[in-house]
């Protein structure tokens, strides 16, 4: 099953909204989500499949000096990410900026057979942004010297309140795995090698603007709490990476 969000063309696409994260059991995870079946709608990008959730596979970059997970201001607070989604041969470069609870995304998609391009400094001086829509990617990865870290993965289950996708979203993380990242590529799953990273699950609950009624009930009747969970965050931990000192803040 390879559900994907839809994009018709290689136009980068850009989104703002808010995110509220919660962590829960996999009992309280269970019930929220024959919630959300009961009170909200199928999830566009599942359209087809006759699913409610999805396999994400992640690859999480970082500087030499990991400055992004030290949140050094150099990083703008951002995190830069491959991700594919079920086995999908599209791959989606991502930068994401956090401030509060807005967060701000880039994203477009390569074929994964160009994943050597992403580092080839030669494709990188010949190509503009007219012609080559990675090209700000790309960029990015030269200027901050950005390396393979961690490979994240995960099964989400997803629901919006509207059929078209454009406004409240309701997604739980389950199965949350990491394995230190040995290469650009994105694998189709990571496979008995993986660690866990928490033994519980993550709600997202997203919207534009105002939060929807429908997640104030939401809220009030599971009395859900506010806690964060950094996946990348986490997997640097859980995998043992050697963080170099002169980084620490």
């Amino acid at each position: 099953m390879s559900a994907e969000p839809v994009a018709s063309n290689k136009d980068n696409l850009f989104s703002k909204r808010y995110e509220l994260k919660f962590t829960v059991s996999s009992n309280l995870a269970s019930e929220i989500q024959d919630w959300a079946l009961e009170n909200m709608g199928p999830d566009p990008f599942l359209a087809g499949h006759n699913l409610d959730s999805y396999q994400v596979t992640s690859l999480y970059l970082d500087t030499p000096q990991f400055e992004i997970f030290h949140r050094q201001p150099e990083s703008g607070n951002r995190k830069y990410r491959v991700r594919r989604y079920g086995d999908c041969s599209k791959l989606w470069l991502e930068v994401k900026r956090k401030k509060g609870d807005l967060v701000r995304k880039k994203r477009t998609w390569i074929d994964e057979n160009s994943i050597p391009h992403l580092t080839d400094e030669a494709d990188l001086i010949d190509a503009t942004e007219s012609d080559n829509s990675s090209h700000w990617f790309r960029t990015r990865i030269n200027r901050f010297e950005l390396q393979p870290c961690t490979w994240i993965e995960y099964r989400r289950f997803a629901r919006v309140h509207d059929t078209k996708g454009l406004g409240a979203r309701l997604t739980i993380d389950r199965d949350i795995r990491c394995l230190t990242a040995r290469d650009w590529s994105v694998p189709n799953g990571l496979g008995a090698a993986a660690s866990s990273i928490t033994q519980h699950c993550q709600l997202e609950l997203k919207f534009c603007n105002t939060l929807p009624s429908l997640f104030k009930g939401l809220m009030n009747t599971f009395s859900l709490a506010r806690s964060v969970l950094s996946k990348y965050r986490t997997s640097v931990n859980v995998c043992y990476l050697i963080v170099p000192k002169s980084a620490a803040s």
